[in-house]
């Protein structure tokens, strides 16, 4: 399944090579520090292993053993619970029921442990790292689960300096892509941004709203994604 815009510009170079490129260009202007900046989940990590195994607990729990949900498959896994509750029929009367549970899951940072790493998006972070820019993590997971969050850029062996670079929202009731592009934006006073890569359409449509960070944001294509979804513009490059 494929969620990339149709006249997104898909790249094709060696992550290295595209950073240094647009790393210089930067350079010949300005001596600001630069970054690049990564969203966690559906980016550089793939979170349907914690919503396959919310199904299936709750499925062991709740439902006869040969519902579609205690059969459900990572492929076809859909992107939160709400979706998944109805792909597999469950009773409507259960909807809230297990969308409740499902959040309650996916939103424990044990389960964190679940993840599997994105290689496309994982590659451009050692490359950065590798050519010497800052390499900052911005998440809409909330500040009490940066402990589980740093936890796991060990775990992947990604490129973590400190807590200074995982930016993680101070609390649940913000809205996620309005918090990560006023953060994007105060970064952009004081490092120059080469990228942000996400996964998220919404995260991508409120930076590309903000003039400063109109053109740094590059999109990684992740299997599934919620409906819905903004548009983009439609150059926004796009990782495969």
């Amino acid at each position: 399944m494929t969620r990339a815009s149709p006249n997104s510009v898909a790249i094709q170079s060696a992550p290295q090579t595209l950073l240094e490129s647009r790393i210089e260009a930067a350079l010949a202007q300005e001596q600001r520090p630069i970054a690049v900046v990564f969203d966690l989940d559906n980016t550089l990590v793939d979170t349907r292993f914690r919503t396959l195994r919310a199904a299936h607990l709750y499925a062991a729990a709740h439902l006869d053993p040969e519902h579609p949900m205690a059969r459900l498959t990572l492929e076809e896994t859909p992107y939160d619970g709400a979706e998944l509750a109805q792909l597999v029929g469950l009773d409507p009367a259960l909807h809230g029921e297990f969308f409740r549970y499902w959040e309650d899951f996916f939103w424990l940072g044990e389960s964190f442990e679940l993840d599997q790493g994105l290689p496309a998006a994982m590659q451009w972070a050692w490359a950065a790292e590798e050519a010497g820019f800052n390499v900052l993590y911005l998440t809409g997971r909330i500040e009490s689960l940066r402990s589980a969050s740093e936890a796991q850029l060990r775990r992947l062996g990604l490129p973590f300096a400190g807590s200074e670079s995982l930016l993680c929202k101070p609390a649940m009731g913000l809205r996620t892509p309005t918090y990560k592009a006023n953060v994007l934006l105060r970064l952009s006073e004081t490092s120059h941004i080469a990228w942000f890569l996400t996964e998220s359409y919404s995260d991508i449509a409120a930076v590309q709203a903000q003039p400063a960070t109109a053109h740094i944001s590059v999109l990684i294509e992740f299997p599934v994604g919620p409906k819905g979804e903004p548009a983009i513009a439609a150059d926004t490059p796009t990782v495969l």
